[in-house]
């Protein structure tokens, strides 16, 4: 961790609507890698692919 890595922080987002947009990217982006537990490119933000989010341990 260098002296100034407080300054590449991401900014808080504007709205709670944002924030969670942001995390919703954020949880797609991270079951998009290899041997993930589920397939990302089935999330795709409806109400159905919740249930795979759910199966997420």
């Amino acid at each position: 961790m260098g002296l100034f890595d407080f300054l590449k922080r991401r900014k808080m987002p504007a709205t709670i609507e944002d924030a969670m947009a942001s995390q919703a990217t954020d949880f797609v982006d991270a079951f998009s890698q290899p041997r993930a537990p589920i397939d990302a490119s089935k999330l795709d933000f409806s109400e159905g692919s919740l249930q795979l989010v759910d199966q997420v341990p």
